[in-house]
C-alpha cells in the first residue's frame, strides 16, 4: 500500500509539472524558470518533480509516530471523492468538494517564425545630430536615441544597437504577437482570461479587478499599453508564449530585444525598426497596425515625449521605467509630417533630469522637421 501510494504521489507531481510545462511551452521566460534544464534559470523536471513531491507530503513532527498511509496523501487530495474515507486511520471523512480552480491558461501554439523587416535607410542630418548631442551633454546613464522622420528618412541615432533595460517597452513586442496570433487564428480578441494569483501578484497598483476575476484579451491590451499595468502584460506574455515572442523578434531582425528571465533587454535602434514598422503599415498587416497605433495613441502617462508637443499632435507611444531607468518610443503625428523617437536611458542618477531631457529631444525634432 505504501509503494502504491508513494507512486501515486510521483505521478501527480508528473501530471502536475507536465501541464505547467505544457501551458507554458515556450512560456513566460520572463517570469518562470522555464521546464526544460536548457533554459535560463530552469531546472531539470525531475529536480522539480522531487521538489514538487516533498512539498506534497506533510510530516507531522510535533506529536507521535505519523501513520505512512495517513501522511502519503492529503485529506483535501483532489484525487479523493467528496464522500472518500482514509481508513483506517479516522481521518475525518472530506464532507465537501475541492475548491473549483479557473480553467488552465490555453496553450500557446507554436506560431511561424515572421521574415525579417528591412526598415528604410536612415539619412543623417548633421543639424538634428548636433541639437540632440547638445541636449544629452551632462544627463547621468547611458543614453541612447534613434530618430527618423518616415517621408525622407532623415534623422539621427546615437548607440542604436547599445542594449538598454526595456522595462515596460518589452510590451510593445507582446502586443505584436498578439496581433499577430488573432491574425492566425489562434485567439480571439473577446476571448477570457483569468486573473489567478500568479497574475495578482505582479500587480504595482494599475489592476482593477481581484483575484479570479475574468478580462477579455482586447481589455487587457488596452490596460497593458495604456496604463502599463503589469498583471496584463505577464497573462498575455503566457497567453501567447515568451518562446513566440522571442523568435519573432530575431526573425524580424531586432537582435538587441528580448523577453527573457531578468532580462528585459531593448535597443534604440529596435525600436525604431519596430515603430517604423507599425507606422508603415507592416506590423502584420495594415489593419492590425492602424490598431496598435490607435492603442499606442491612447496612452496615459505623457510626462515625456508629448510633454511640450501642441495639443493637435497625435503621439503614439510606450513609456518604460525602472529605478534609474526612464523610456519613451514613440510615433509623433503632426500636420506637416510623421516621425519616430525613441530615447532610453538607463542608469540614471536623475529621473526628473531624463525624463525632462526625453520630452526636450521630442520637441526638438518637431521643430526641426517642419522647419526644413
Amino acid at each position: 500500500m505504501r509503494a502504491f501510494l508513494e507512486h501515486t504521489a510521483r505521478l501527480r507531481a508528473g501530471v502536475v509539472l507536465w501541464i505547467l510545462c505544457a501551458g507554458l511551452a515556450g512560456g513566460i521566460v520572463l517570469v518562470a524558470g522555464g521546464c526544460n534544464a536548457g533554459q535560463p534559470g530552469g531546472a531539470t523536471i525531475e529536480a522539480a518533480a522531487r521538489e514538487l513531491t516533498s512539498s506534497d507530503l506533510p510530516v507531522d513532527v510535533t506529536g507521535p509516530a505519523p501513520d505512512p498511509i495517513a501522511t502519503a496523501i492529503p485529506t483535501d487530495d483532489p484525487m479523493l471523492t467528496p464522500t472518500e474515507e482514509l481508513a483506517p486511520t479516522g481521518t475525518p471523512a472530506v464532507t465537501s468538494p475541492p475548491p473549483v480552480s479557473p480553467p488552465p491558461m490555453p496553450t500557446p501554439i507554436n506560431a511561424p517564425r515572421d521574415s525579417r523587416y528591412i526598415p528604410t535607410p536612415l539619412v543623417p542630418d548633421n543639424e538634428l545630430a548636433a541639437d540632440v548631442v547638445q541636449r544629452i551633454a551632462g544627463l547621468s546613464g547611458q543614453v541612447g536615441v534613434a530618430i527618423k522622420e518616415l517621408d525622407t528618412g532623415r534623422g539621427t541615432s546615437i548607440d542604436p544597437d547599445g542594449e538598454y533595460e526595456a522595462a515596460s517597452l518589452y510590451k510593445l513586442p507582446v502586443m505584436y504577437e498578439v496581433f499577430k496570433q488573432r491574425e492566425l487564428g489562434a485567439l480571439a480578441f473577446d476571448e477570457s482570461l483569468v486573473f489567478t494569483q500568479r497574475y495578482v501578484d505582479w500587480d504595482l497598483g494599475t489592476l482593477d479587478r481581484p483575484v479570479d476575476s475574468t478580462i477579455t484579451i482586447d481589455e487587457a491590451l488596452e490596460q497593458m499599453i495604456t496604463i502599463s499595468d503589469n498583471s496584463s502584460a505577464v497573462l498575455l506574455t503566457d497567453r501567447v508564449g515568451a518562446l513566440n515572442i522571442n523568435r519573432d523578434l530575431l526573425g524580424l531582425g531586432l537582435a538587441h530585444t528580448r523577453l527573457v528571465t531578468d532580462d528585459l533587454a531593448m535597443s534604440p535602434g529596435d525600436a525604431l525598426t519596430l515603430l517604423e514598422m507599425i507606422a508603415r503599415g507592416h506590423a502584420v498587416n495594415p489593419a492590425a497596425s492602424a490598431e496598435m497605433v490607435d492603442v499606442m495613441a491612447r496612452q496615459r502617462v505623457n510626462d515625456r515625449l508629448p510633454l511640450l508637443l501642441p495639443d493637435s499632435t497625435v503621439v503614439a507611444h510606450k513609456t518604460g521605467n525602472l529605478p534609474g531607468v526612464v523610456n519613451d518610443v514613440g510615433i509623433v503625428y503632426t500636420p506637416e509630417t510623421t516621425f519616430i523617437i525613441a530615447v532610453l536611458i538607463d542608469g540614471t542618477a536623475n529621473e526628473q533630469a531624463a525624463a525632462e531631457a526625453i520630452a526636450d529631444l521630442a520637441l526638438i525634432a518637431y521643430r526641426h522637421f517642419r522647419s526644413a
